[in-house]
């Protein structure tokens, strides 16, 4: 990921990043050599101690989707979309807004494009009227072939719309080595992160919209999912082509003054790396380890082992942790990678000491109160000052098989406002029960089987 000290200095200083004089304080004091090295290997000065922290682990990690200079970045953030229990998928129409005001391109990656979903039918809509339009407008898409009907369909549905579009295929089966990430950019003006795929199920998530020099990270990150895709094949005038192996540059339409932003930070990592150090790991466990005062966290899926123990490490710290799970989440097939969410609050959490467990306020997602529902927001905040929206569940697919993208945001307004979005869905929760009661017969069978997380963690 390091791409050179020159290039570092140009991502770190002269983008407006993170620039020198902000970094040191002073106004002109010249930077040393030796200072200079210490930012570039070591990552920059966060706006605040999880955010240094979580910078200086990055750094150490040095391997994630884009160089060194694209990590560390800045953005302002235009809006945060979360889809309800409705079938409607209101972060998707948000993006087919962006879409009928865009004039040049679309490079958008996901992990399920279901063209047969209403989502999926208002994005190829969209396209095919922008085509009509404006006939150069093109068209770069990354997915996952077999993944759902709706995927499989997706070039006939370019077909029979008249799309022209060039496409980058991942195949999940049997490695496992998803295309996880998700985000949309639009003419290099204004992109789009989060959990939210492109069809309509009944589910909660989060889709957050963002322009400034953060586009230039995930027009990078773009690039190298294309690069490392498994087939790339266009689709001109009805016709399936082979496809073009590298993308046509795209810079950043748009530059914005570093007031107007607010530092970010880039945690990404490739597909089928397990056990290897990546950004987006190393990222988020030391946020986790940084934590002082509170931990927010809603994820899908919680099995992953690092995860856990910096979890469980900063519960007896003191720090108060609200870790709102799903609790119907995948249950069977996460029992085979770690264990499903009811195997972690029977084997790990129900049995951890008093004063550990009463740190750690375990809720399942309900919108009523009453009825369990679908979560799929993967979020994080950390002390009220450093806040994560991406796309990586806190479990071992997300952790050793799946390219993941996100954005930490070290910024205490922006993660004031993505915490009262989680207190809208924490308020409404169920509290989880000291060994409460299996609620189905999956569950009532797993009683029989102990959690392979609950060997892995230090409780």
């Amino acid at each position: 990921m390091i791409a050179g000290l020159d290039n570092v200095l140009q991502g770190l200083f002269h983008r407006g990043t993170v620039p020198a004089r902000e970094a040191t304080g002073e106004a002109s004091r010249p930077i040393s050599r030796m200072a200079v090295d210490r930012i570039a290997f070591e990552g920059p000065k966060g706006a605040s101690e999880v955010g240094t922290a979580v910078n200086r682990a990055i750094a150490a990690a040095n391997n994630g989707t884009v160089a060194s200079s694209q990590v560390f970045t800045r953005g302002r953030i235009e809006g945060v979309w979360a889809n309800d229990l409705s079938h409607e998928n209101r972060a998707m129409d948000q993006v087919v807004a962006e879409i009928e005001q865009a004039q040049h391109e679309i490079r958008l990656e996901n992990f399920v494009f279901d063209a047969q979903s209403e989502a999926g039918q208002k994005i190829l809509d969209a396209i095919a009227e922008r085509q009509r339009q404006i006939p150069s407008f093109r068209v770069f898409i990354a997915h996952n072939a077999g993944v759902g009907p709706g995927n499989r369909k997706l070039l006939d549905a370019f077909a029979g719309r008249g799309i022209d579009a060039d496409v980058a295929e991942y195949h999940v089966l049997p490695s496992r080595s998803a295309l996880h990430a998700k985000s949309f950019i639009l003419d290099g003006r204004v992109g789009f992160v989060g959990g939210t795929n492109i069809q309509n199920h009944s589910e909660v998530d989060l889709l957050m919209k963002l322009r400034g020099d953060a586009i230039g990270t995930l027009l990078a990150d773009f690039s190298d999912t294309w690069k490392t895709a498994e087939r790339r094949l266009s689709v001109r005038g009805g016709r399936v082509l082979s496809g073009p192996e590298a993308l046509p540059t795209a810079p950043v339409a748009e530059r914005l003054e570093a007031a107007q932003q607010v530092p970010l930070t880039f945690l990404s990592k490739h597909a089928g790396e397990a056990g290897a150090p990546v950004d987006s790991d190393a990222g988020l466990i030391a946020a986790l380890g940084a934590a002082k005062r509170s931990i927010r966290i809603a994820t899908p899926n919680f099995n992953n082992p690092e995860l856990a123990q910096a979890v469980l490490d900063a519960a007896k710290r003191g720090v108060k942790v609200q870790l709102e799970l799903d609790r119907f989440r995948n249950e069977v097939t996460s029992v085979l990678d770690g264990g499903n969410n009811f195997q972690f609050s029977r084997d790990v959490w129900s049995r951890l000491p008093g004063d550990v467990r009463r740190n750690i306020d375990l809720r399942w997602y309900s919108a009523d109160g009453h009825e369990i529902a679908p979560n799929h927001t993967k979020y994080m905040s950390v002390d009220g000052v450093w806040s994560y929206v991406g796309t990586q569940n806190l479990d071992n697919q997300s952790f050793s098989h799946s390219k993941e993208i996100g954005f930490g945001l070290d910024d205490a307004t922006q993660t004031a406002r993505l915490d009262a979005l989680f207190e809208q869905h924490w308020a409404t929760s169920v509290p989880a029960q000291v060994f409460e009661p299996p609620a189905n017969r999956v569950e009532q069978l797993l009683t029989r089987f102990r959690s392979p997380l609950a060997s892995a963690v230090h409780q």
